[in-house]
């Protein structure tokens, strides 16, 4: 039992903001289950919104990748440049809900379809929506972990610019990863809407 624990209070602290930006992830998924069920006008409004198969698609796989990848992108995007803030740290926070919130009301539609729209849900949704997710959340606890840095040494008027140098360089290497991993999230999407969205067309 002890030796459980210990490993539990090992990994907790190795992941502990990953662990928090993912709950803050899943809040904002029930969200957007929630506020699906509550909006009478959601599902005429959200119907534009419903998956589709990549053939459907005008500019056919190139114009489908890039769909699936500008919205993450731009909240990559939004993440970094508030990580060089000392202030960023709440949108950090902030991102992940609204992100699940995108998420949550993408299943409500399809749960509205029943047994089809579950396994649309699925097929087109989750995959590309959960890969995406991995590049998020990273981009999340990065975002926060160099505002927070920034706003220590603000206040702690600290003169240790090389320090601070290497870590800008890393920080922006983890991002171009983070977005280099958003691109195979793309990817990811348009091939299950390929290999699947034949079978939910109308």
């Amino acid at each position: 039992m002890k030796k459980t624990y210990g490993s539990f209070q090992s990994f907790w602290e190795q992941n502990r903001r990953l662990l928090v930006f993912l709950a803050l992830l899943l809040a904002g998924v029930v969200g957007g289950v929630v506020i699906f069920r509550r909006a009478a006008s959601a599902p005429a409004v959200l119907a534009s919104f419903f998956p589709q198969g990549v053939e459907a698609t005008p500019g056919g796989l190139a114009a489908a990748w890039l769909r699936a990848c500008l919205p993450v992108w731009l909240v990559l995007g939004v993440l970094f440049l508030t990580g060089l803030a000392v202030w960023g740290a709440p949108v950090a926070a902030a991102a992940p809900v609204f992100f699940g919130l995108g998420i949550g009301l993408g299943e409500a539609v399809c749960a509205a379809r029943g047994a089809d729209g579950l396994a649309m849900a699925a097929l087109l949704i989750l995959p590309g929506r959960l890969a995406a997710a991995a590049a998020v959340l990273p981009g999340c606890a990065e975002s926060l972990r160099f505002s927070l840095q920034l706003a220590r040494q603000t206040v702690r008027r600290d003169a240790r610019g090389g320090g601070l140098l290497r870590e800008g360089r890393l920080y922006c290497v983890r991002f171009i990863v983070f977005f280099g991993m958003a691109a195979a999230a793309g990817a990811v999407d348009v091939l299950f809407r390929l290999l699947f969205g034949p079978l939910f067309a109308a």
